[in-house]
């Protein structure tokens, strides 16, 4: 058989459209509650929430923590992660370091192209 597409290349694994797009799904169902996560996702994401929740289980540090709560008058209780569902922190963060390095690229090019230009225009006109 006989190829035709020789010269085309692939993306690394982590820039593939289907790992982005996983990548993604997951970082949004992490925000949503979980009886609205969908079935394939309810386990990953519930030993995620498990190990987050858990306390140290270093003796050391609950009998500290036991000996704190008690002479300040409270428990130290679990804390309840919030579900938001928001798909634009999802985003956010899925490609923080891209969308931020774009913007300061961009801001910095903004900042310095006019500036190149000038210098560029005065040698120029120099005789």
């Amino acid at each position: 058989m006989r190829t035709i597409f020789k010269d085309l290349w692939q993306l690394p694994n982590d820039l593939q459209t289907a790992n982005i797009t996983t990548e993604i799904e997951t970082n949004f169902y992490r925000r949503c509650p979980p009886e609205k996560r969908p079935a394939h996702l309810r386990a990953k994401l519930a030993r995620e929430d498990e190990d987050e929740i858990t306390p140290a289980t270093d003796p050391e540090k609950q009998a500290k923590d036991k000996d704190s709560s008690s002479t300040k008058g409270h428990v130290k209780g679990k804390k309840k992660p919030v579900y938001d569902a928001s798909l634009p922190k999802a985003l956010h963060q899925t490609f923080f370091y891209t969308w931020w390095l774009a913007g300061l690229l961009k801001l910095l090019s903004g900042i310095f192209f006019p500036v190149l230009v000038l210098c560029k225009i005065s040698i120029l006109f120099r005789f």
